[in-house]
């Protein structure tokens, strides 16, 4: 399931290019499961609409051994520690140079996005309560 997805992103990162529409995806960002795709349509030859979706599950911090490195506390578990996110981001792009979607571009956007984050929180008055939960 997950190779049918990941080829999906792919196909459509490099194949749905059209005149006036642009569907892209940060293949980069599978490495970390911070999964996004980006449409973006053109209006004229210098203006254009943009929309993205990003999710990323909530799931284990990645490059947890840094963390843990970085951190010296026996309190703070960093397997423990569970992160996520959501976001929708619209984005109007006036492009600057001579042709359609190409070149640099001055873009105003809006986005919200939702993070959850939870963790285990040795309280030293009760240390078997349940794990602290940040929306």
């Amino acid at each position: 399931m997950k190779i049918k997805i990941l080829l999906l992103l792919i196909l459509t990162s490099c194949f749905c290019t059209a005149q006036n529409n642009i569907l892209k995806t940060n293949l980069s960002g599978l490495a970390i499961k911070n999964y996004n795709i980006l449409y973006e349509r053109a209006f004229t030859r210098l203006f254009s609409f943009s929309i993205g979706l990003r999710h990323m599950k909530q799931a284990n911090v990645p490059l947890k051994s840094q963390i843990e490195k970085m951190v010296d506390n026996s309190d703070f578990k960093v397997n423990e520690f569970r992160l996520g996110n959501t976001a929708i981001t619209g984005e109007g792009r006036l492009y600057l140079g001579l042709r359609k979607l190409r070149g640099f571009y001055i873009a105003p956007y809006l986005r919200y996005s939702s993070f959850k984050m939870s963790m285990p929180i040795k309280n030293p008055n009760n240390t078997t309560g349940p794990p602290i939960v940040f929306n």
